[in-house]
């Protein structure tokens, strides 16, 4: 990722800890094992099937720091769908430049009126995280919760922030209450492993435990084909 001042430094490190989809589930070939198919609860507002699936695509690779994987999704997303707010926040998060950065979260921001309101908070969450607003920042991730309260990744962008804050206790409950809704969402115990490795109170032992669940559960597993379920269009976009 490019160099940033602090305020955009923070919005990106926010954004790359939690990821909003319908799903995880590629080829073993393309991407790796992912884990257990759906996970999340979470609308996803596109008219495009190629855009969803390179958005999914792009999900998976990010889920498991395949960054460069995840950019070129993200790009060919909102490529095949230029009204996608979702593919350009994302498209945001992995930009080469601060331009770049501003122009896709800009673009998210312009087709908000046609996002639903879990996808209108997470692109808030941003915009208040880049101009340093982190109260509102913090108020915007918790009415996340509270609109989707079943998504994991939802959770996740809370404990993002709380991180920023420094409240790690709360971002560590924030992240096991992920982990109690999508056990297998590797994302979720690499975020809890790292808040362990580098966060005071530190705990060597629980870290390598989520990092082991990660690995465990990024293995291939012989002959099993992933596929993407249920996520939103424009005509329907009620949560998967």
């Amino acid at each position: 990722m490019f160099t940033l001042h602090r305020r955009a430094r923070g919005a990106l490190a926010l954004m790359a800890l939690a990821w909003l989809g319908a799903c995880s589930g590629y080829d073993s070939g393309e991407l790796g094992s992912p884990g257990e198919g759906v996970i999340l609860a979470m609308p996803l507002t596109t008219g495009s099937e190629e855009a969803r699936n390179h958005y999914l695509a792009g999900t998976d690779a990010a889920d498991v720091s395949r960054f460069l994987d995840a950019r070129d999704h993200f790009l060919q997303a909102v490529a095949s769908d230029s009204t996608f707010a979702m593919g350009h926040l994302q498209a945001a998060n992995f930009a080469n430049s601060l331009d770049e950065f501003t122009a896709h979260l800009r673009a998210a921001e312009a087709q908000m009126l046609a996002a639903t309101r879990a996808e209108q908070l997470m692109i808030q969450v941003t915009r208040k995280g880049f101009d340093g607003d982190v109260e509102g920042q913090l108020e915007t991730a918790i009415a996340l919760t509270q609109e989707t309260p079943e998504s994991p990744r939802a959770w996740l962008t809370l404990a993002g922030v709380q991180t920023g804050l420094n409240r790690h206790e709360d971002a560590r409950a924030s992240i096991r209450r992920a982990i109690e809704l999508a056990p297998t969402l590797v994302t979720a115990h690499i975020q809890l492993g790292n808040s362990y490795l580098f966060d005071d109170p530190k705990d060597f032992t629980a870290e390598q435990a989520h990092m082991q669940s990660a690995v465990e559960l990024r293995r291939p597993i012989p002959g099993r084909r992933s596929r993407p379920l249920g996520t939103a269009s424009r005509s329907s976009s009620g949560a998967t």
